[in-house]
C-alpha cells in the first residue's frame, strides 16, 4: 500500500581483544605477542567449527542427513564471521510531520514538508514519499541533525508522484533526531483541488499517507486574504482542533490532529472568499 516506509541497515566490524594485535594496536598492561590457539577470537573458533561442519556434510557417509540439508546455510554463515561483519536490524520512527501549504492567487502552491525521524536504533538510510501530486516539482531537500548540523540528503522521483529520500551517506544516519525538509510546488488549480462550492471557493490539501501511522500531525494552509477570513470546514475526523489568524495579506489556518492511523491520507477543506481566486 501507499505510503511512507523507512529502509535501513547497520553493518558492523566486530573485533575480539586479541584481534586488535593484527591492526597494530596493543592492548594496556598485554605483551604484543601472537595469539596462541586457546586465545584465538570467538569468531575464529566458530568458524573453524562451521568449516569443519560443511566439510563433514560434503561427506555423504560420515554427515548426518540433518547437517547434509543445512551445509548451504552453514556455508553462507561462515563467509559472514570471516568477514567479521553483522547486519543489524534499524528501528526509526516519525517523531512528527507539519505539512505547510501556501496557495497563491492563481491557484498554484508551494508545499512544504517538515519531517522529525528519530531513529532509535541502527541506521535509517532510505524512505519513501508516496501519493504526491504527479505534476510536482521539487524545490528543496534537506536534513540536519537538532543541533543544526548538516546531513547530506538525495531525493529522486521514482514514479509519478513517489520520492525516494536517502540519507547520509553508504552508511545512513545514526540514532539520534533528523529533521528533514522537503519542498516542492504543484498547481491546486490543476488538480482540481480549489472548488466553487455556493457563496465560497473550497480549497482541498491532503497529507502524505504514513506506513505505521503518526501520533500527531499538523497542517497549516495559508492564503492570500480578502472580505472574508478563511474558514477551516469541520467533519467527523476525530481528534482535530483548528484555528485561523491573519498575517499581512493572508489568512493562515492551522489545524492540528492528535493521532493519524496507519496508511491514512488526512484530508482536509478549507473555504475562502472566491474573490481571492480571480479566474474562479
Amino acid at each position: 500500500p501507499g505510503g511512507v516506509r523507512e529502509r535501513g541497515v547497520e553493518r558492523r566490524t566486530v573485533f575480539a581483544r586479541e584481534g586488535r594485535h593484527r591492526r597494530g594496536g596493543v592492548l594496556p598492561g598485554r605483551r604484543a605477542h601472537p595469539p596462541t590457539l586457546p586465545q584465538a577470537p570467538r569468531a575464529r573458533r566458530k568458524l573453524a567449527a562451521l568449516t569443519e561442519a560443511v566439510l563433514a556434510a560434503a561427506n555423504p557417509v560420515a554427515a548426518p542427513p540433518l547437517l547434509r540439508r543445512v551445509s548451504a546455510a552453514l556455508l553462507a554463515a561462515s563467509l559472514c564471521l570471516a568477514r567479521g561483519e553483522v547486519s543489524a536490524w534499524t528501528e526509526a520512527r516519525p517523531a512528527g510531520l507539519v505539512t505547510e501549504v501556501a496557495v497563491r492567487p492563481d491557484g498554484g502552491a508551494e508545499v512544504t514538508l517538515r519531517i522529525r525521524w528519530r531513529v532509535l536504533a541502527g541506521r535509517l538510510r532510505q524512505f519513501e514519499l508516496a501519493e504526491l501530486p504527479t505534476d510536482l516539482t521539487l524545490v528543496e531537500a534537506s536534513a540536519s541533525t537538532r543541533a543544526d548540523v548538516t546531513i547530506p540528503l538525495r531525493a529522486n522521483t521514482i514514479a509519478p508522484g513517489r520520492l525516494e529520500v536517502s540519507l547520509g551517506d553508504e552508511g545512513g544516519v545514526r540514532r539520534g533526531s533528523v529533521d528533514v525538509v522537503i519542498r516542492y510546488t504543484t498547481s491546486l488549480r490543476a488538480t482540481g483541488a480549489i472548488q466553487r462550492a455556493g457563496p465560497d471557493a473550497v480549497v482541498e490539501v491532503a497529507t502524505v499517507p504514513w506506513e505505521r501511522g503518526l501520533e500527531a500531525t499538523e497542517l497549516r494552509v495559508t492564503v492570500p486574504a480578502s472580505a472574508r477570513r478563511a474558514q477551516w470546514i469541520s467533519d467527523e475526523t476525530p481528534g482535530v482542533e483548528a484555528q485561523t489568524t491573519t498575517e499581512l495579506s493572508r489568512d493562515v489556518v492551522h489545524a492540528l490532529r492528535r493521532h493519524l492511523p496507519p496508511h491514512t491520507r488526512w484530508t482536509a477543506r478549507v473555504a475562502v472568499d472566491p474573490q481571492a481566486f480571480p479566474w474562479l
